[in-house]
């Protein structure tokens, strides 16, 4: 009996000094003290560049920015915060918010006449919106938002991204039609070895219509420019032209200026892509560097398809872009000279094609 307690006994002290090995609980995390909070500052209302300095003011940092139309809030001032304004943040947190483009379609009443779709690219994601208030460009595999020449801009792999706009008829040309293409555009030698296209179309099967402006880069093409135009009737009409512009490719046409052409140097570049009814034309920042007679074309440039930014669909390698894209506008009309000279030199002071510029650069 008197073993059977002791073992008893003995059990009980081990049990007890098991228990007794155990960590001490351990005290919850601190809480941040009130002195590694501030109050968030209310910035509705302000403009872009007023709301940053009041948030960084409050010891906060300025987080995502989007741009929503609205039809309450003037354009650029901000439309919503998040976090709202009164509650508080740790020091450095950021603060996200939303800025005004005015009405959806307000910016037309201020840009160069029959401008048929301008995409400015300042999403952070898409959609891409129309800035006349059509078509919003889309994407499966999506650029990335990057600083751009005028605001953001969206970045191209050259792999598998892509835009698109759906056949809304704005961009359907018929044979009497003088048309434009214009974008701001960034890329690198390193990136271009073949075509790669920033903006085409082409119809349904091979032998209709097809359109793209973009590079033709390889070993003896140095970053030509180039602008591809087959009306509906296609290759079998004859009507296609290729318009080369780059330093070391001028045997097709040998009065076409190449000097101060290249494309992929890494800088920015402000493209314009002309049709007229008997020329057509091409603009290196702001300069007329390519005019070619062009009057044997004899049906339309529509199709039912959709635009491309950044590849042409149709193609076993997709023509895919590597590179950046900003301030893409298409018009149903020939730009000028002086107009498109007035946009580059609203680009290099950071203006889209419908504000009002303080002059006009000189070309270089």
């Amino acid at each position: 009996m008197r073993s059977h307690f002791s073992l008893f006994f003995i059990a009980i002290i081990l049990i007890s000094g098991c228990g007794g090995a155990s960590d001490p609980p351990q005290p919850p995390p601190e809480e941040p003290g009130t002195e590694d909070r501030v109050i968030v500052p209310d910035v509705r209302g302000l403009l872009e560049s007023d709301a940053g300095r009041e948030i960084e003011g409050a010891g906060l940092s300025v987080g995502q920015i989007t741009r929503e139309f609205s039809e309450s809030v003037e354009t650029s001032r901000v439309i919503k915060q998040d976090p709202s304004a009164g509650e508080m943040a740790l020091l450095d947190n950021s603060v996200s918010f939303e800025i005004s483009r005015g009405p959806r379609g307000a910016l037309a009443t201020t840009c160069p006449s029959q401008m048929i779709q301008y995409f400015k690219f300042e999403e952070l994601s898409p959609n891409f919106v129309d800035e006349l208030g059509g078509s919003s460009a889309t994407c499966s595999r999506c650029p990335t938002s990057v600083q751009g020449r005028v605001g953001r801009a969206q970045s191209f792999d050259g792999r598998d991204d892509g835009v698109n706009v759906a056949d809304n008829g704005q961009f359907d040309w018929s044979l009497q039609d003088e048309f434009t293409i214009e974008y701001w555009m960034r890329s690198d030698s390193a990136a271009c070895t073949r075509v790669e296209v920033i903006v085409g179309r082409r119809g349904a099967r091979p032998s209709e219509f097809q359109m793209w402006t973009g590079l033709r880069c390889g070993s003896n093409m140095k970053q030509p420019l180039r602008f591809f135009l087959l009306d509906n009737a296609g290759s079998r009409g004859g009507n296609n032209i290729w318009p080369d512009l780059g330093p070391d490719r001028n045997e097709i046409f040998p009065d076409v200026p190449r000097e101060g052409v290249d494309l992929t140097d890494g800088n920015w570049h402000h493209i314009a892509a002309v049709r007229t009814l008997t020329q057509i034309h091409l603009y290196f920042d702001g300069i007329n560097k390519l005019s070619v007679e062009k009057e044997d074309y004899i049906r339309d440039f529509a199709a039912t398809t959709e635009l491309n930014i950044g590849w042409l669909d149709g193609f076993e390698n997709e023509f895919r872009y590597d590179g950046i894209i900003d301030e893409l506008a298409l018009y149903k009309r020939a730009l000028t000279e002086e107009e498109i000279l007035q946009h580059f030199s609203n680009g290099l002071n950071g203006l889209g094609y419908c504000e009002a510029g303080d002059g006009m650069a000189q070309p270089q």
